[in-house]
């Protein structure tokens, strides 16, 4: 074997031990697909002792969802792909002189509403992502929630890179899918953790619309380290909504909810029912979430729980940001489900002026 061969038998065997995942595993995957390779094959292949052939690279690149490219060329060319910060003193993707992203290592749950058009439903993905070399890696493995003729979910799989720009306060996700041509972006604010790893953010993600009707589209993204039950999905569905803190809400309807809030919180009774007085009401009450807020001692578990009731009734304000009380609200109401399942440690939780 020659050292062109070698080199893409260990960036197949890497990648392989990066996914935990054995040979004969892959071997069956292969099968699968019906591009099989030979156990035999596959060993001398990943101990250097076997060059590959173009069948056998072509169906273990199908199988770990990376284009050909990758082998052959390396890192060097995917990160090329993306962008490349070229030592820009304000923009990282991980040089070793700058943890700026060490935050986000590990794996987040990615929960966004469906782009496809009469659907309201929330998709669910893991993203991955780890240090590469000199740079920080994405793996998104997307369940699409769409089953294929033999009854198993289609997962679709992105790759892509992490940069993160100091002097706007920003960290941009840029992910891809070969095997589909789709490129789509997630931006969030970033904040230096120092030693504390990034729990929970809400972001905006820029990508093609599903269904027939493809357009660009615009949706909200939420990215949390722990996996949400159904109850906290329920809970945080009203905030992944492109809605702001001016929302519409029909006037029955936002007095019936103060109507039982009032039954909920009896003890703050009088003070929800003046909360009408900081609203303007035309056919339809005008809510700013901001006024209400500093107008009640609802706590904040309580009034996340408030405010995600109005968005449930109301016509809300197309917004396209992502502001620090957006983080806030989605990161109190999975507190809320989390403390309902089991006991909240708050060990190290900041004070309440602080961001999670």
């Amino acid at each position: 074997m020659n050292d062109f061969d070698y080199t893409i038998s260990q960036r197949i065997k890497s990648e392989l031990e990066k996914r935990n995942l054995k040979q004969c595993q892959l071997v069956a995957k292969c099968t699968e697909i019906g591009m099989p390779i030979a156990q035999s094959d596959i060993s001398k292949i990943c101990s250097g002792k076997k060059s590959l052939s173009a069948y056998q690279l072509a169906s273990i690149s199908i199988v770990l969802n990376l284009p050909m490219d990758f082998f052959v060329s390396g890192e060097n060319r995917l990160r090329e792909d993306f962008c490349n910060p070229h030592d820009s003193d304000t923009l990282h993707d991980g040089n070793k002189s700058n943890k700026e992203m060490a935050c986000y290592v590990g794996d987040f749950h990615m929960y966004y509403l469906s782009t496809a058009e009469d659907e309201d439903k929330i998709l669910h993905g893991i993203l991955h992502v780890e240090e590469e070399g000199e740079f920080y890696g994405l793996r998104l493995d997307l369940d699409t929630g769409v089953k294929d003729i033999s009854d198993k979910t289609i997962i679709k799989s992105y790759v892509g890179r992490i940069l993160v720009s100091d002097s706007l306060g920003a960290a941009y996700l840029i992910l891809k899918n070969e095997i589909i041509g789709e490129v789509c972006m997630v931006c969030i604010r970033h904040r230096s953790y120092n030693t504390k790893q990034a729990e929970c953010r809400m972001g905006l993600g820029l990508t093609v619309s599903a269904g027939d009707v493809k357009v660009p589209t615009v949706h909200k993204v939420l990215l949390v380290r722990e996996e949400l039950s159904n109850q906290a999905l329920g809970n945080i569905c009203p905030f992944m909504k492109m809605a702001g803190n001016d929302i519409y809400i029909d006037v029955e309807k936002f007095e019936k909810l103060l109507a039982e809030m009032e039954k909920e919180n009896p003890d703050k009774s009088e003070e929800i029912s003046r909360l009408l007085n900081y609203a303007v009401k035309k056919s339809f009450y005008d809510v700013s979430v901001d006024i209400l807020r500093k107008q009640t001692s609802l706590n904040r578990e309580e009034f996340a729980y408030f405010v995600a009731r109005i968005y449930q009734e109301a016509e809300c304000a197309i917004n396209y940001k992502i502001a620090s009380s957006d983080d806030l609200r989605v990161y109190e109401s999975v507190q809320i489900n989390r403390g309902k399942e089991q006991k909240f440690d708050r060990r190290g939780s900041p004070p309440l002026n602080e961001e999670k």
